[in-house]
């Protein structure tokens, strides 16, 4: 493929990961375990349960099913927003990838974190080839 051929567009759905949601909750869990153990203010507690309930809430939020959409030429469609993926940024293993991508007009980074059962089918190991092509051509 030539420098300004672009690649097929991938387009997937993202959904909800339970091996996120359980790696969340053992996390968490142990945190709060923690903080009994130590023996804390009682006021200690109720900080670190409110953070953890606030801390759950969001992310269940943010796994909800989305599309994805990524064209040949690393522009990325995620959660209603457009932006380009930051090759050579993001974290990409077998079992795991980090998507780091930058919306049009902000400043800061966004992030999602995949594993193989957020992606229907082979979706994963084709986000992965496809990441992996981008940065062959960048």
């Amino acid at each position: 493929m030539s420098s300004n051929e672009s690649a097929p567009p991938l387009i997937l759905e993202v959904r909800r990961s339970r091996w996120l949601i359980a790696l969340y909750a053992l996390s968490w869990l142990a945190v709060l375990l923690a903080l009994v153990l130590g023996r804390p203010p009682v006021w200690l507690l109720v900080v670190a349960l409110a953070v953890l309930v606030d801390a759950v809430l969001r992310q269940w939020h943010s796994l909800d099913p989305t599309p994805l959409r990524i064209d040949g030429r690393g522009r990325l469609h995620l959660e209603g927003l457009s932006g380009r993926v930051q090759t050579g940024r993001g974290l990409s293993h077998p079992w795991l990838l980090v998507l780091v991508w930058r919306p049009d007009g902000r400043r800061r980074n966004r992030r999602r974190v995949l594993t193989p059962d957020s992606l229907a089918g082979d979706g994963f190991r084709r986000l992965r080839r496809h990441l992996d092509d981008l940065s062959a051509h960048t």
